[in-house]
């Protein structure tokens, strides 16, 4: 028996049903998040995917679209897998854990599906998604939020050996029973570990105690991120830790607690004024809502970022015509 498990194109249902179909379909097979197409002719997209226990591999390719998977997402779906994604043509703009970045064919990115994340593609893509049991991936490297929502570049070395064996197992997964599949899947993931805690993108901490310590922070962070009152101080106290203790864990990944709060509030206040759905709200209930203490606080930092206001970024951005 071969892994196949499905493939679907929206040319096999109506124009007018296709957005909705390839929405239904990516859910499916991911978790729940938000779909949006930026095309106004019939969507079109095409799939196919793979599945064992632990692993689920999906080639697809789509025209421009948005993905965003945010707390509601997470409350009803509650998801802790993690997503490798590799485009092969086209490229899309990732954000997760306040960091915004492009990744482009020859690269990859993980995802934690445990914590919002956005998607953007401005143009066609086709790609590369394997989906991964979080134990699968922590087993081997227990630190994987280090390096989520940063594109791994695989020109050379071990990184790009996996990126070669991810397309070689996409190619004859046809032509694999379910065990090989599997079997092929762990050995990807194996040499993915390697080719991360070898590079750049290693553990930012030699010590497995302040590995695990720092990832409760950070678990910690989302949940409270946007509650303008939260500090160093409310996650030393709830962890029962030193707030010097947890400023070096953000040091020694190169950041503040206060950076990475603000990166993360930022990082929503952006979302939200690009987004029609939050058009109606003014700047102030922007900035309360995504965690900042004040309106002038809010702009200065938005300032300093973008260098534009929160007002000039929401009228410049639906100006030039552009989507979220």
């Amino acid at each position: 028996m071969t892994a196949v498990g499905r493939t679907f194109s929206t040319s096999e249902v109506a124009p007018e049903a296709r957005t909705q179909a390839w929405c239904q379909a990516v859910e499916s097979l991911h978790f729940a998040m938000s779909f949006e197409a930026h095309v106004q002719t019939p969507y079109r997209g095409a799939l196919k995917s793979y599945a064992t226990a632990d692993f689920r591999l999906i080639s697809f390719d789509e025209e421009q679209c948005s993905f965003r998977r945010e707390p509601a997402h997470i409350r009803a779906d509650p998801s802790t897998d993690i997503e490798l994604v590799s485009p092969t043509s086209g490229e899309c703009t990732v954000e997760q854990f306040g960091y915004v970045a492009d990744c482009r064919a020859g690269q990859f990115v993980l995802l934690d599906a445990s914590a919002p994340f956005r998607i953007v593609q401005p143009k066609r893509m086709s790609a590369l998604m394997l989906k991964v049991s979080r134990p699968e991936i922590e087993r081997r490297f227990p630190d994987v939020e280090a390096i989520c929502g940063r594109p791994i570049t695989c020109l050379a070395g071990l990184p790009r050996l996996a990126i070669d064996l991810f397309q070689s197992i996409e190619r004859e997964s046809s032509s694999m029973d379910n065990a090989e599949f599997h079997s092929s899947c762990h050995h990807l993931v194996d040499l993915l570990a390697l080719a991360i805690e070898g590079g750049q993108h290693g553990s930012k901490s030699n010590s497995a105690v302040r590995m695990a310590t720092f990832k409760r922070i950070k678990f910690l962070i989302r949940e409270k991120v946007f509650s303008a009152e939260f500090t160093a101080r409310d996650i030393a106290a709830q962890l029962n830790i030193s707030e010097r203790y947890v400023q070096s864990l953000f040091q020694d990944s190169g950041t503040t607690v206060r950076d990475y709060l603000r990166s993360l509030r930022l990082s929503r206040a952006q979302e939200m004024l690009s987004s029609p759905r939050y058009n109606r709200k003014s700047i102030t209930e922007i900035a309360y809502e995504c965690g900042f203490p004040s309106s002038a606080y809010f702009s200065t930092a938005f300032r300093e970022q973008t260098m534009q206001t929160p007002t000039e970024y929401r009228r410049s951005f639906w100006r030039n015509g552009k989507r979220p």
